[in-house]
């Protein structure tokens, strides 16, 4: 079996003690317990102001990673780099993960915020698909000029919420349809579904596909899971007879 891999490229070091970090670190342990090959490159400097040097680092960073590869770019990176996420874009799947737009920043002179927009807005441009944290990054983003066919929504089960939590964010999954965004759900054996089943976590094919299924029916049009083929076949099965309904 293929084994799917990524580059993850964080501004700084990956064990930093804020949010953003701590999403990132989150996507990262999730993908590699889903079996995946995660890569992650640090970059120095300070972002998203950084140096020459910096720059020049972050340079040599993505054009050492092979062709075809596929890199998630936090966006302090993404949006501080456009000229070097341009130039490897052709050759690279590049994913820009978005926590807030870069001239969001509270307290940046008008000439600096103006520049850090058109720079994101170049970057964005060039990357193939754009993930973003939450309703309000999505309208930022749209009134910055990036198409909100190019932006998903991943509502992020599990992040710092507890079961109750996830239950009804799952229940109320639909709602988020309102948003007009792509939904991008992961809830394959996550810990939510082993205290719903009682299920350790390499006994949770069942409930992940379940889980899968009822994100599917409440218009999640992505989803993240260990279990592929398992997966498939349930919503294959679905499917089949969601058709005959019609």
């Amino acid at each position: 079996m293929k084994t799917t891999s990524l580059t993850v490229i964080v501004p700084g070091r990956i064990e930093t003690r804020t949010g953003g970090y701590e999403y990132d670190r989150r996507i990262i342990a999730g993908l590699r317990d889903r079996g995946w090959l995660v890569d992650v490159r640090e970059l120095d400097g300070p972002f998203p102001h950084p140096t020459s040097a910096a720059v020049e680092q972050a340079a040599r960073v993505l054009a050492a990673i092979p062709d075809g590869t596929s890199v998630l770019i936090d966006g302090l990176a993404c949006g501080s780099l456009p000229a070097e996420v341009e130039r490897e874009a052709p050759r690279l799947k590049i994913v820009a993960l978005v926590h807030l737009p870069l001239a969001a920043e509270i307290g940046l002179e008008h000439e600096t915020a103006a520049r850090l927009a058109l720079g994101e807005r170049r970057a964005l441009a060039a990357a193939r698909r754009i993930v973003v944290t939450g309703r309000s990054t999505v309208e930022a983003l749209a009134q910055d000029g990036v198409a909100r066919d190019r932006i998903a929504l991943d509502p992020g089960f599990g992040f710092g919420k507890r079961g109750a939590h996830n239950r009804r964010l799952l229940a109320h999954l639909g709602e988020l349809r309102t948003l007009g965004q792509p939904l991008l759900v992961g809830l394959s054996r996550k810990a939510s579904l082993g205290e719903m089943t009682g299920r350790p976590v390499d006994q949770r094919l069942v409930a992940s596909a379940v889980a899968a299924l009822l994100a599917i029916q409440a218009g999640a049009q992505i989803v993240r899971v260990h279990d592929v083929a398992a997966t498939r076949d349930a919503i294959a099965v679905w499917e089949a007879v969601r058709q005959e309904q019609i």
